[in-house]
């Protein structure tokens, strides 16, 4: 696969996710670093909703209460939902800095609130001494969920088959939601 921020730079589609999440991070530690941070936390917490269908038999007593028919039996789904949540926590301290610098952005180049706290710091307008960002996977994905399922499709006919499909692993990181903790 053809990294979409960097032109002739090729990922393996099993790892899109992996390093692109790796990146994320990295810069995000990179801005703080280059905008004289003296700490830097960021918080991974993924959200996963899960949802099971059952089946479940009524008998014609049952189905007469609820007003649906006066059949023998019939069926009803079922569906229950959960919730699981995952977090990870990554630190950085450092010397901090009196004067910031222009870090490079690649992943959160578009991002508003991380170009408003690089401008804040580099032309010192009101600057503040702690910021805290929460960024939505789903706002730094690295390919659109039609892209993934027709990469997924094109394997398939190849018969190739992986761990788990593009499709479901960027399902994943969409879930994702980053806090980006940053202390002047």
């Amino acid at each position: 696969y053809v990294d979409p921020l960097e032109k002739g730079r090729f990922i393996r589609t099993d790892m899109i996710c992996a390093v692109a999440h790796e990146e994320q991070l990295s810069e995000l530690r990179h801005i703080a670093q280059k905008l004289g941070a003296r700490k830097c936390t960021i918080e991974i917490k993924e959200m996963k909703k899960e949802s099971s269908k059952a089946e479940k038999k009524m008998s014609a007593e049952e189905v007469k209460k609820m007003i649906l028919s006066a059949k023998e039996s019939s069926e009803q789904e079922v569906v229950s939902s959960s919730e699981r949540q995952r977090e990870g926590k990554f630190v950085s301290e450092f010397e901090g800095a009196s004067e910031a610098q222009m870090p490079e952005l690649k992943w959160f180049a578009h991002n508003t609130y991380i170009r408003d706290l690089i401008r804040e710091r580099i032309e010192g307008i009101n600057k503040s001494n702690y910021d805290v960002i929460s960024i939505s996977g789903s706002s730094i994905s690295v390919i659109s969920q039609k892209a993934a399922h027709a990469i997924d499709s094109a394997f398939g006919g190849l018969g190739v088959k992986g761990k788990a499909s593009l499709a479901k692993q960027l399902k994943q990181e969409e879930n994702k939601t980053l806090y980006y903790y940053v202390e002047f």
